[in-house]
């Protein structure tokens, strides 16, 4: 049987995930997947975006806000092969 919903899939460095199970078990949410979906939620009813020029060095291979090393899905990091390389 298959869900109404779309199911999405993505991978996320530690350090973001253990700040992610911080705030799933400080705020007490019965899945973890409910506080990604919260967080997520929340920053997009706030309208929050990127400073200018971060989401380009993000993608180029810059660091990016959250400390994350990934470099999208087509990074070599995830098997992919990056663009431009």
């Amino acid at each position: 049987m298959s869900s109404p919903k779309p199911l999405l899939n993505f991978y996320i460095d530690k350090e973001l995930l253990d700040r992610v199970n911080e705030f799933w078990h400080e705020h007490r949410f019965p899945a973890r997947a409910e506080a990604i979906r919260w967080l997520i939620q929340a920053a997009l009813d706030k309208k929050l975006a990127p400073k200018a020029g971060v989401l380009k060095a993000y993608i180029e291979g810059g660091d990016n806000p959250a400390g994350s090393t990934a470099r999208g899905p087509g990074s070599k990091k995830y098997g992919g092969k990056e663009k431009g390389r």
